[in-house]
């Protein structure tokens, strides 16, 4: 795409995310996700399952049980996007508490110790709503959770009711259309080859990256607008084990960056690479301005490690902590680009990042109307759930009380790339 074109794309993205304002009524069919399952990108009970690729996998004890997940607010998605296989983020609401309680009256009562509903046909996952309401807030201007506009004097009624004209499409919906007939996200047309190309990851987290195709190396920077752990990762699919990354913790390793494999999702299976294997140079990560800036060049092809071709898509990783322990993200996510941009020798230069962002807790008490079609029947289910206490990390369905504290304390440690979207 040209620059004259471009720049009428993004006017045109300005004014689609516009299209919505307080005050309109708005109508949606879509599913309800909480937001600590949109921004891990995984579910707490199903966790190499994509949360934003299969909503409907979505379970009410998952939804409504565990703590954290109620704190994090709740949201209707908008469509699926054809292209990324992804649901885009609709419509938050502005009382938790109201959803809530509604959710326990259509989740089937078993499985999901809050829910009511002792129907046996009643729903046990995947909550297809259709949602009217007022938008009392609009976004941030972010992909994530807190760019979706709030609704408030919402009515939540079962999905085959549908709008009685069509949906409302949300606002981040209509942005990442126009994305994908830009070919995506990234560096453009530019070459880089010649200069730094980059790539907001998510509000407030940027990657600029530049290939140096004398020394085989590619050279990396990662500017955090905050002051945290920040990671940056290399995969061969998307997900975390089996994939690489390198981590950047200021205060540790003489504020040297570090790589690391990622063996699995326990803390003894994220491991730092060998001292031989540590090849970064002009690695550093700190504080600048209050952001948190890791820079490194890294080798392309190295041996036992994954092999980067600058001129066809990578796979790549990142990650961002709450602060500089080794634990708990606060966002994180994968995307694929091009590294070599139009300096590659097929030309390509798209990097498509998967949507992520900090966790929001919903805004409380409004005046709010709800409805469902799903009635209660008789049948009980007597099926025990899992207690998540406080912490995001699911147990083992067959763990016993020492390995299921062995896997709180591997979320702790490694949940910031486990399962990646």
């Amino acid at each position: 795409m040209n620059s004259l074109k471009k720049a009428a794309a993004i006017l045109v993205a300005l004014q689609s995310t516009n299209a919505i304002e307080v005050g309109d009524q708005v109508c949606i069919t879509g599913y309800v996700l909480d937001g600590l399952c949109i921004t891990q990108g995984f579910f707490l009970d199903a966790q190499d399952t994509k949360s934003l690729e299969f909503p409907e996998e979505h379970t009410f004890h998952c939804l409504i049980d565990p703590p954290q997940c109620v704190e994090s607010g709740y949201q209707v998605l908008g469509p699926k996007n054809e292209t990324t296989g992804m649901h885009c983020l609709g419509f938050r609401f502005d009382n938790t508490t109201t959803v809530v309680e509604l959710a326990k009256t259509v989740g089937q009562k078993g499985l999901c110790t809050s829910c009511t509903n002792e129907d046996a046909n009643a729903p046990e996952r995947g909550w297809l709503a259709t949602v009217k309401g007022t938008v009392s807030a609009l976004g941030d201007g972010s992909e994530g959770v807190t760019g979706t506009p709030i609704l408030s004097e919402f009515e939540i009624m079962d999905g085959s009711v549908g709008c009685e004209t069509e949906d409302t499409m949300p606002p981040l919906c209509m942005a990442r259309s126009l994305e994908d007939t830009d070919g995506g996200m990234g560096s453009g047309n530019e070459d880089c080859t010649q200069q730094m190309c980059s790539v907001e990851l998510t509000s407030g987290y940027m990657l600029q990256y530049q290939v140096n195709e004398a020394e085989g190396t590619v050279s990396i920077e990662a500017t955090f607008d905050g002051e945290a752990y920040v990671a940056i990762g290399f995969s061969t699919n998307g997900d975390m084990i089996g994939s690489e990354a390198v981590i950047g913790i200021v205060g540790e390793n003489g504020d040297i960056p570090q790589k690391y494999n990622l063996g699995g999702k326990s803390p003894e299976l994220v491991t730092p690479m060998p001292a031989e294997q540590q090849t970064l140079t002009d690695a550093s990560v700190g504080i600048v301005d209050g952001k948190t800036v890791m820079k490194f060049t890294k080798i392309l092809s190295e041996p036992n490690e994954i092999p980067i071709d600058p001129n066809v898509e990578s796979i790549m990783l990142w990650a961002l902590g709450s602060d500089f322990t080794l634990g708990y993200h606060s966002g994180r996510g994968n995307f694929g680009v091009t590294l070599a941009g139009e300096g590659g020798s097929d030309g390509a230069d798209t990097a498509t990042v998967a949507p992520a962002a900090t966790t929001v807790a919903a805004d409380s008490a409004a005046t709010t109307t709800v409805a469902t079609t799903i009635a209660a029947g008789s049948d009980e289910a007597t099926d025990a759930s899992p207690d998540y206490g406080t912490d995001p990390t699911v147990p083992e369905e067959d763990s016993s009380a020492s390995k299921a504290n062995s896997a709180l304390a591997a979320g702790i440690a490694v949940a910031f790339f486990a399962s990646m979207l």
